[in-house]
């Protein structure tokens, strides 16, 4: 299992899933899901356990690993959310999702989460969390961490897509068109997954578990348990909310013949996205955006093709299933991506250097086939 999860969630599962339909239905909802506001003014310690049986849950109750995994994300969740540390009790709110393997998130747990964002104004990445904790109608308290946020961190385009978000779904052109420009003119697509990645795998780190440790080892003995930490913390992030992308790509898509004035500003933020987002996720959203705008060039499409190896390839510097037979041991190269990642915060990074690891070439060969189903720029 816990293999499964750290190869599924490098990045993969999101971009093959939500990304694609994005580009394909950009009407669709299907990344947001509604919430309702939470108010701030009684704030209790959530009881994590309370409600983590049920539905799916009750079903793996049959699994003794998987009752194993999940007591052990309850006994986090719980332990974070008894700190003193307004990061670690935003992490908490993130952590039960795990626990109870569900997107929802009950008021005593989204008011912890409100206070923990009050306590910490000046941490991005606790009001990332916070802006990230509803699952697409914004909490009051994700509406104080966008204001945040704007202060904070006025050159990331991730803040900025929520104003093009919000005044796309109100059909205020004006305001679709103030929203392309901050998005254009700012200098990053930032949404803080290696931050969150490093957060919370710090954070399973200070809290090991024996008992869990040994049930893993019954079932996936390859995987050491150094790696554990990392384990738990992507599957956390698998779980994470992402920002609501089709709205980009369908206020950027030109139409046929018709002259298109918002080419300069989509082509700007699509070259942005591709070329400096922090993840291989924000960079195939610009590669579509660039698509749907016709503001691409061969250079463009050579560079999606590029990223697409690189990402296709990863799975076997990691030591999965890929084109080649040359992958790192598992354990070891999953421990040092994670270091990478946490580095550098930036994904695209730590996966060209498993590459390099595994004695792979960063560029694909002229004859290889780009068969991912997500939005790249192939013979558009």
């Amino acid at each position: 299992m816990p293999r499964t999860i750290l190869l599924n969630a490098l990045g993969l599962v999101l971009v093959a899933g939500c990304v694609a339909a994005v580009a394909d239905e950009p009407s669709s909802g299907q990344c947001t899901r509604p919430v309702e506001p939470v108010s701030t003014s009684s704030v209790e310690i959530p009881n994590y356990r309370a409600g983590a049986t049920g539905g799916e849950a009750t079903e793996a109750e049959s699994d003794p690993a998987m009752v194993a995994w999940q007591q052990y994300h309850l006994s986090v969740a719980e332990a974070l959310a008894h700190g003193n540390d307004p990061r670690e009790r935003a992490l908490a709110s993130l952590v039960k999702r795990v626990s109870t393997f569900s997107f929802s998130q009950g008021p005593a747990s989204a008011a912890a989460l409100a206070r923990a964002a009050q306590d910490a104004p000046d941490d991005a990445l606790v009001q990332w969390i916070a802006l990230r904790s509803g699952d697409g109608t914004r909490t009051a308290a994700g509406q104080a961490a966008m204001q945040r946020l704007r202060h904070l961190e006025p050159d990331n385009a991730s803040v900025w897509i929520e104003d093009l978000n919000d005044a796309a779904q109100s059909h205020d052109a004006q305001a679709v068109y103030q929203a392309l420009y901050r998005l254009a003119t700012s200098s990053r697509f930032d949404l803080h997954h290696g931050a969150l990645i490093a957060a919370l795998t710090q954070a399973y780190a200070r809290h090991p578990s024996a008992e869990f440790a040994a049930s893993m080892d019954a079932i996936a003995n390859d995987v050491p348990r150094e790696a554990l930490p990392f384990a738990a913390a992507m599957s956390v992030v698998s779980m994470y909310n992402l920002p609501a992308f089709q709205h980009i790509v369908q206020e950027c898509r030109a139409k046929p013949g018709e002259s298109f004035a918002r080419a300069s500003d989509c082509g700007a933020i699509g070259h942005l996205m591709a070329a400096y987002s922090d993840t291989m996720l924000g960079a195939r959203i610009g590669y579509a955006v660039l698509r749907a705008s016709n503001t691409y060039s061969a250079q463009d499409a050579h560079a999606a093709r590029v990223d697409d190896w690189v990402q296709h390839e990863s799975m076997v510097a990691l030591g999965g299933a890929g084109s080649g037979d040359n992958g790192e041991q598992f354990g070891p190269g999953i421990l040092q991506f994670e270091k990478d990642w946490s580095a550098s915060g930036d994904e695209g990074v730590a996966m060209r250097k498993a590459l390099e690891r595994a004695g792979l070439p960063l560029v694909p060969a002229d004859d290889w086939t780009d068969d991912l189903a997500a939005p790249a720029m192939r013979n558009p």
